[in-house]
């Protein structure tokens, strides 16, 4: 059941954006925000993880917060900027605008979204310990691998089609193919800790 929660809650998040371009008319430069947001407020909830994570056994160790924090952190900051410039460049030859009011009314969502996904892992963590942390880590390499290939294959989009919309489109959609293929893959390898 707390499976179930959890990918419910994965879905939720990347609908929220793409409902919000699609069918309230949000703008796609808002949008793309809180799917930046979203992945910042995941490495926060990875930072918890990592904290909250038992002792590795002698068979591996699990990240350090500050390492993980420093990457993550690091990566996600500077995908920020160039996302800021992308919007500042798109918004004057494209179209593609941040209005604040979309972006607030998403932003709690996504926030939901990201504490339900955290309550459930914390609640699974004693079962799968060092695994679900490691998992929850790598869940965050992918996200910045995924957020620069869609970084430069959608604006590539952008440019040629001539539409903003396209690297929202191209964007949103490989994003959802991202969290459920980690979410299918976390749920068929699910690796259990040992009881002690």
């Amino acid at each position: 059941m707390n499976r179930l929660l959890g990918f419910g809650a994965r879905l939720t998040a990347q609908a929220i954006p793409a409902g919000g371009v699609y069918l309230a008319s949000w703008a796609t430069g808002s949008a793309l925000a809180l799917y930046w947001v979203e992945s910042v407020l995941l490495l926060l909830a990875t930072l918890v993880l990592v904290a909250r994570s038992p002792k590795a056994p002698s068979s591996g160790e699990i990240p350090k917060w500050r390492e993980v924090a420093i990457v993550h952190g690091g990566a996600y900051s500077v995908f920020g900027l160039f996302l800021a410039g992308f919007m500042l460049v798109a918004s004057e030859n494209h179209g593609i605008s941040f209005v604040a009011p979309d972006f607030q009314a998403g932003l709690p969502l996504m926030a939901l979204c990201v504490a339900v996904g955290l309550a459930v892992d914390l609640a699974d963590l004693k079962h799968r310990g060092q695994g679900l942390v490691s998992a929850r880590v790598e869940d965050g390499n992918g996200r910045f691998a995924v957020f620069w290939l869609v970084g430069f294959f959608g604006t590539l989009a952008a440019v040629i089609s001539g539409r903003g919309g396209a690297l929202f489109a191209v964007f949103a959609g490989a994003k959802t193919l991202f969290e459920v293929g980690r979410l299918l893959a976390s749920a068929r390898g699910a690796p259990r800790a040992p009881h002690s």
